[in-house]
């Protein structure tokens, strides 16, 4: 008898409950009740919906599709499934979850199911013991309303791409699973290694390598001892591509199967993450370096936006309380529909830390200096302190983005949900699911962003009394901005581009609605089924077969032997 993840049981056990479960007020029941309720809807509307992330920017929602059929029959159960018309459809395997408490020996698990092996819990006595992630996995969710990766208003939110991939490959309704290994085209290892690493905490305390992480820098090595040892599992399905078609998730930029401190530049790419070996690494960094360098290999993995599981950001909480402050300036604000007024040419709240530091100090000195700062100064809750990005954002044009400990950021894809222009100042920052990545791909950044030299603004332009310096203020940032602004016709372009990035780079979607969007998607178990997860199962289905981990080896071996090396990312 197979056994099953636990969490597979549960939520096959919840999708048995009836209609009568709206009138229940419970959060588990309210959840089910929207799967339910809006089933026929999602049927009805589900195809017009699907994102084709080589033309997205093109497309409204009401545009059909014709994506590439799944190999496999669909189900008549199966087609309300966002994602069944994915080449994926019930193709992936999930190494699976056993029951820890039963302490079971390898061999007797793999008695029950051969995906085990015999070899496993070989350094606990025979005893396969529990994943240290799961139990603070447990915790963090079910306890105190959410803490950890699951206080997703806290910074911890910007963390939770291994929890949301995790939800889409596995929820019952995405119909990605498959239960067959034989059959399977993708393998997904659910190694969660951030939650395993903080540990409820937004600052890790111990930066030492996992031997779970430490088996999967093996397996990737062609080593499976600690793989079948430590997670229990046979390498079968490793040897069989040398581990192309195997799934891993890495949720930080610069934490992967180990810790390094400060390093920077090629150095998590290459052997912290591992991303020039064979498994599909889904990320949410890489440099524009790191890909001009390995063009092949970087595009044998999977670069996506952080993610955003705030459903306060999707349910429209944070616009409404956005328009409550905007009335403030404008009380006509009320008559303008569901256009929100921004007041502010431009919004930036950031530490000055990191590689362009500097920058980020001139940025901060010349801001002060604004009308925009004057204007969101006034506005904020609290006096002499601008209002958080969730408020600042959405009250400004533009919402500029510069480089930091690594050249990425959440607030690069947090202003595209606010409906504000992000004005990129990092060389090294790449735009997932966009030309930059994969020239494969039609979607151009230039159509909802702004990238200027960062070079050009490390210095401020303004003295401290807010007088400008002997240079003027002619090319200094607000300058800048205030000329992007003048111009209505490209103001207006890249406010249209920015409303159809919005869906391209969020993994929920964008509701407007709290009967439909809970403020915790993550907690409640939504399943993400924003343009984000689209274009990652598409991504991944287009890496099935390894081939692209084939081009990648060719790519590496007429490297040349003195390749520099990259220890530093640009501003």
């Amino acid at each position: 008898m197979e056994l099953i993840d636990r969490h597979d049981q549960e939520t096959r056990r919840q999708n048995n409950f009836s209609l009568p479960c709206c009138r229940v007020g419970a959060i588990r029941g309210w959840h089910l009740c929207r799967f339910f309720c809006r089933a026929l809807v999602v049927a009805l509307v589900i195809g017009d919906f699907m994102i084709d992330q080589r033309s997205l920017l093109t497309l409204s929602h009401s545009t059909p599709l014709a994506p590439p059929k799944p190999s496999i029959a669909i189900d008549p159960s199966d087609e309300s499934c966002p994602f069944r018309n994915s080449p994926l459809y019930r193709s992936v395997y999930i190494y699976p979850t056993p029951d820890f408490s039963l302490n079971q020996t390898g061999a007797q698990l793999a008695q029950q199911n051969s995906i085990y092996s015999p070899k496993g819990g070989r350094t606990n006595g025979g005893v396969v013991r529990p994943y240290p992630w799961l139990e603070w996995d447990r915790r963090t969710r079910e306890e105190g309303g959410g803490w950890g990766h699951y206080d997703v208003g806290s910074p911890m939110g910007q963390y939770t791409l291994e929890l949301v991939v995790r939800e889409i490959l596995r929820h019952p309704n995405s119909c990605l699973q498959t239960d067959d290994p034989q059959e399977a085209k993708l393998f997904y290892v659910p190694y969660l290694p951030s939650v395993e690493f903080h540990q409820g905490r937004l600052y890790a305390t111990d930066y030492s390598t996992s031997p779970y992480g430490k088996a999967i820098y093996d397996a990737l090595e062609g080593n499976y001892d600690a793989w079948e040892d430590y997670f229990g599992f046979t390498s079968k399905y490793w040897k069989r591509r040398n581990g192309s078609d195997h799934i891993l998730v890495w949720s930080e930029p610069l934490h992967g199967y180990s810790h390094p401190k400060m390093k920077r530049g090629n150095h998590h790419f290459i052997y912290t993450q591992r991303l020039l070996r064979p498994a599909i690494g889904v990320v949410v960094e890489v440099s524009t370096t790191f890909v001009d360098m390995f063009p092949k290999c970087a595009a044998k993995n999977i670069l996506v936006p952080y993610p955003n599981p705030d459903g306060k950001w999707l349910n429209g909480k944070f616009d409404r309380e956005a328009q409550e402050l905007g009335r403030k300036i404008n009380a006509a604000v009320g008559e303008m529909g569901d256009e929100f007024y921004r007041p502010a040419s431009y919004y930036y709240n950031a530490g000055n830390h990191g590689t362009c530091a500097n920058m980020r100090s001139a940025m901060q000195a010349d801001y002060k200096c604004t009308q925009s700062y004057s204007i969101l100064n006034e506005l904020a809750p609290a006096k002499k302190k601008l209002p958080s990005n969730t408020l600042g954002m959405r009250l400004s044009k533009i919402c500029p983005c510069p480089g930091g400990d690594s050249p990425s950021a959440k607030r690069n894809f947090d202003s595209l949900l606010a409906g504000c222009i992000p004005l990129v100042l990092s060389h090294d920052f790449v735009w997932p699911f966009s030309r930059e990545f994969d020239p494969a791909v039609n979607v151009d950044p230039n159509d909802f962003s702004i990238r200027l030299n960062a070079a050009d603004f490390e210095e401020p332009h303004y003295k401290e009394n807010c007088t400008p310096d002997s240079r003027g203020i002619s090319r200094g940032l607000p300058k800048v901005i205030e000329d992007i602004i003048r111009n209505d016709t490209e103001l207006e372009r890249l406010q249209r581009g920015v409303k159809k990035a919005a869906d391209l780079y969020s993994f929920y979607r964008r509701t407007g609605s709290e009967q439909d969007m809970p403020d915790n998607p993550l907690r409640e178990g939504i399943l993400p089924d924003g343009g984000a997860a689209h274009a990652l199962v598409d991504a991944l289905a287009a890496r099935v077969g390894g081939e692209r981990w084939v081009q990648c080896e060719k790519e590496l071996a007429q490297l040349p032997r003195n390749l520099p090396e990259v220890k530093t990312f640009k501003c």
